[in-house]
């Protein structure tokens, strides 16, 4: 089931598995603080700031450049020690084989909307 999950969310185009469940585990451990790859805060309160944010928060984030590698120790998040931020999904081979596959995934999930839905399909999600 979990591996059945991880191919799944890697199809969503939101990076591979241990690298989006890093970022994830990194947004809690700093949540709407400095460090936060989804906090909408950091483009300041002005309208046009909020409103960046908000499509930072939303998918903004996905675009940058700040991913969280999992070997990031939580001593540079908070005071956990240095034990890495993913450490399960590095020590799993299944996670990491799904992790290798995600370019492989991709193209296997425009592939698949576009034998199910047709080829609008993939012009939408590529456009």
């Amino acid at each position: 089931m979990r591996i059945a999950l991880a191919v799944a969310g890697s199809m969503s185009f939101q990076g591979d598995v241990i690298g989006w469940v890093a970022t994830h585990r990194r947004h809690h451990a700093v949540t709407e603080r400095p460090g936060d790859p989804h906090s909408p805060h950091r483009y300041g309160t002005h309208l046009r700031g909020q409103l960046r944010g908000l499509l930072h928060a939303h998918v903004g984030w996905l675009f940058r450049n700040d991913r969280t590698p999992p070997e990031l120790p939580h001593s540079r998040l908070r005071s956990r020690g240095g034990t890495p931020i993913a450490p399960d999904l590095l020590a799993d081979r299944d996670t990491r084989a799904v992790a290798r596959a995600f370019p492989a995934l991709c193209v296997l999930t425009l592939a698949c909307r576009s034998r199910w839905a047709g080829p609008s399909a993939v012009r939408g999600c590529t456009a």
